[in-house]
């Protein structure tokens, strides 16, 4: 499919990785929507989840409010999904 290509259909989010060497930027991986951003460090096991339309520049860490935990397990859940995909 091409980019912008006009009436098809376009993803909703995707999977990213970033892995580096221990000294520099830590690894990260992320579940990215337009809306939402699910990250995962697993050199820490640390879980972080933004709404990048109300905080753009993910300031505001809510994995941890206890009113996004549905939000959190459904992030959580299409994370794993396409890391597996893609791995």
């Amino acid at each position: 499919q091409e980019c912008g290509e006009k009436g098809k259909a376009w993803r909703n989010d995707f999977y990213y990785e970033h892995t580096t060497p221990k000294i520099s930027i830590p690894r990260s991986e992320a579940l990215v929507r337009k809306d939402w951003k699910y990250m995962y460090w697993p050199d820490h096991k640390l879980e972080q989840l933004f709404d990048v339309v109300l905080d753009p520049m993910e300031v505001q860490d809510l994995a941890k409010d206890p009113t996004q935990s549905k939000r959190l397990r459904r992030m959580r859940k299409r994370f794993e999904v396409l890391r597996m995909a893609a791995h």
